[in-house]
């Protein structure tokens, strides 16, 4: 058996499109499926929307709740053998049969993802711009150590290395891949596009505030860094993700011993950085763009230094429908 698990949080807006497209795959595979939802608390009729579509067990979390603790209830019930996480404002696309398994239906790597477009919307929910998820995306077939909201993997691989860490807020799936990773198991990214992301742009002003909020931006980076610092796969990423934040770190080091001159190059980098990755579209934007980056820059500092990150043990969920 397949076992598709969609997590969600007050996706409302796309959850019924990525639950009809999981129905959609499990209709074309000549195997025995099926697809469990987990919510984790939503206040915005999520689950009464997926309650409502059949075929779909539904399940709330009613205590601790986050992206981990959803999708490690879902593989607790689950009854497959090959689970298929998928993000609730997700839409699947038929593809991914042939992205993820043989001719037996059975998975192509036990660890597995392929390529998506992010549909991006404005704040008024109005479709804008589409395009490929370039912090992962391929041209061909490749070996990764991160995840991202849409992987299979074997549930014997899954028990084997403990699943989630609860205690990780965000970023849980790259603290799957790093300890996967330092295993032995790196993710095999297809090349495939097997699914349409529908969000609001990484570089949209309301999100950027929104996760400095929640510590989107904090727990993804430092624990993340900190937990798995030995990882050889870590600093890969510090380097290619965090360039300016590592080199703030060492700065400040090297001042601390009288080295004060390598403070001054640190603007100087941010500037070029922000030229590299976004380009220059007005002087305004370039500003809030660096005032941006500093402070996560910052905050990360402080955080992999001081922050301690509660630990989620009050587990505890409901069946809904059925």
């Amino acid at each position: 058996m397949i076992s598709f698990i969609v997590i969600g949080k007050n996706e409302q807006h796309f959850l019924k499109q990525s639950l009809e497209s999981v129905k959609a795959v499990c209709t074309s595979l000549a195997t025995s499926t099926e697809i469990i939802y987990v919510d984790s608390a939503s206040t915005d009729g999520s689950v009464e929307i997926a309650s409502q579509l059949r075929d779909v067990t539904v399940y709330e979390l009613t205590a601790d709740n986050n992206a981990a603790i959803a999708r490690n209830v879902g593989a607790e019930l689950a009854k497959g053998e090959i689970l298929v996480f998928v993000d609730g404002d997700m839409q699947i696309l038929p593809e991914i049969i042939e992205a993820f398994f043989d001719d037996n239906l059975q998975l192509l790597h036990p660890f597995i993802s392929g390529n998506w477009e992010n549909q991006y919307y404005n704040d008024h929910g109005e479709p804008m711009h589409r395009e490929i998820y370039k912090k992962v995306a391929c041209d061909e077939d490749k070996y990764q150590y991160t995840t991202g909201g849409l992987f299979a993997i074997t549930k014997e691989l899954w028990n084997r290395c403990g699943g989630m860490n609860n205690t990780f807020a965000k970023g849980q799936d790259l603290d799957l891949g790093f300890r996967l990773s330092k295993s032995g198991t790196l993710l095999l990214r297809r090349k495939h596009i097997i699914a349409v992301h529908h969000t609001v742009h990484y570089m949209d002003k309301n999100r950027i505030w929104k996760d400095f909020s929640n510590g989107s931006l904090v727990l993804p980076r430092a624990i993340l860094y900190r937990t798995h610092l030995g990882n050889k796969f870590v600093l890969k990423r510090m380097i290619s993700s965090d360039p300016t934040m590592l080199y703030l770190f060492t700065a400040i080091c090297a001042s601390a011993i009288g080295f004060y001159e390598t403070l001054f190059l640190y603007p100087i980098l941010v500037i070029a950085g922000i030229s590299y990755s976004h380009g220059w579209h007005g002087i305004g934007q370039a500003i809030i763009r660096a005032f941006h980056q500093v402070i996560r820059d910052v905050v990360n500092i402080l955080a992999f230094l001081f922050y301690i990150p509660p630990k989620n043990n009050n587990i505890k969920y409901k069946r809904v429908n059925g």
